[in-house]
């Protein structure tokens, strides 16, 4: 009995971890919610941003693409803050990449959105993120 135990306690902790490729609970969630808002089209950009967000840390092509989708369907229903919010994602992307002109591109981008929107949050984000660079 004695062996036993000591051989499956051995095979548990040599195995290899495979929840460490899992995604977090809050990135399944809020695919799902992607999955669940396909007609809903504003929602879906939020939602878009959301994901691509949280997948700062995690999955930056991934975040990536899903930032540029954002700004994709934005622009064909004409919803600035969707495509200010993913130009910042984008910026936040080439930031991390060390595309620091790049990022700038973006950065200002979202700031006139913002400005023309008077969204002093998105503003404060944008300076804060053209400040970083720097």
């Amino acid at each position: 009995m004695n062996k036993i135990l000591c051989s499956l306690t051995l095979l548990v902790l040599l195995s290899p971890p495979f929840y460490l490729h899992a995604q977090s609970p809050e990135t399944d969630s809020l695919d799902n919610l992607l999955k669940q808002h396909t007609r809903k089209e504003t929602i879906r950009i939020r939602l878009l941003n959301s994901t691509a967000r949280t997948l700062y840390q995690k999955d930056h092509e991934r975040m990536f693409t899903l930032a540029s989708d954002a700004i994709e369907l934005s622009e064909r229903l004409r919803y600035p803050k969707g495509k200010a919010d993913g130009l910042q994602i984008l910026g936040m992307y080439h930031y991390s990449k060390s595309g620091n002109e790049q990022a700038a591109e973006y950065f200002r981008e979202a700031l006139t959105i913002y400005e023309k929107l008077c969204f002093k949050t998105g503003i404060s984000k944008s300076l804060y993120n053209l400040g970083r660079l720097s």
